[in-house]
């Protein structure tokens, strides 16, 4: 299954965005000082994706969007050649893109139809990526 999973392509409207998960230290680095924050050793970074599509008429109490497939690849940086090479290998170039405004995905556009990016407040994102968040939340929950 894996194999077969590595091999398909996002296509259509695609949530994107990073989340970062803890990282068990070696036994013989536990003495070493870590770096704190967004480059912590601490943390292992992962960009997610998730293929969401806008449902027409919402029901009471269900989500506006419906997911379709997921992707979750570790990544060593957020630099954005590294972020860039990733949608290139695992999207659709003829998807739209939904992000936040991150300097590290001010170049996707060239990469895919559409490219929606907006600064998102951090009580909107669970509207703006609700499918990318959800999958970053459970993924933290069963760790």
């Amino acid at each position: 299954m894996g194999k077969r999973d590595g091999e398909y392509i996002l296509a259509g409207q695609i949530e994107l965005d990073d989340g970062f998960f803890s990282t068990v230290k070696p036994e013989e680095s536990k003495d070493k000082k870590l770096k704190r924050g967004r480059g912590s050793q601490k943390r292992t970074k992962v960009l997610v994706m998730a293929e969401s599509h806008k449902v027409v008429s919402v029901k009471k109490g269900l989500k506006p969007r419906r997911v379709g497939y997921l992707k979750m690849q570790i990544i060593e940086d957020l630099k954005k050649e590294t972020i860039n090479q990733i949608v290139k290998d695992l999207v659709s170039e003829k998807s739209s893109l939904d992000t936040y405004g991150s300097t590290s995905y001010v170049e996707l556009s060239e990469y895919v139809n559409e490219h929606y990016s907006e600064v998102i407040a951090k009580e909107k994102v669970g509207e703006i990526l609700p499918w990318v968040h959800i999958t970053i939340s459970n993924a933290k929950d069963n760790f």
